[in-house]
């Protein structure tokens, strides 16, 4: 399972500082990326800010989408669903216990790694 935050992702779909780097590691690789529902309200909240921002037209956010449904047809990504939100929540808060003075990050980061768990 290859598991990585939104950012890096939308950065597959859109021209932004990391999609040179995203589009290189993604190259080659053999297994598909997780998909959650978690991704897809962050994706779809980031993509509809930059057509907000003025940074992409409707058309080009329409365009992603149709990419992005490609993608889960073709096995790009493993659609990954959870039937256990609590479970993801008690751990994503046992995690920040643990870890989240030595990394200061905030919740939703902690989210995505107990997602993968």
């Amino acid at each position: 399972m290859i598991y990585c935050d939104t950012s890096f992702l939308l950065s597959l779909f859109v021209a932004d500082s990391g999609s040179e780097l995203a589009t290189r590691q993604v190259r080659g690789l053999t297994k598909p990326l997780v998909w959650t529902k978690w991704h897809e309200l962050e994706f779809i909240s980031g993509l509809e800010a930059r057509v907000g921002r003025g940074v992409d037209s409707r058309v080009e956010c329409n365009a992603v989408y149709e990419a992005l449904r490609t993608c889960k047809d073709e096995g790009f990504f493993q659609v990954k669903t959870l039937k256990n939100w609590t479970a993801v929540f008690s751990l994503g808060c046992d995690l920040a216990r643990l870890h989240g003075a030595a990394f200061q990050n905030r919740g939703l980061d902690v989210l995505h790694v107990a997602l993968c768990e």
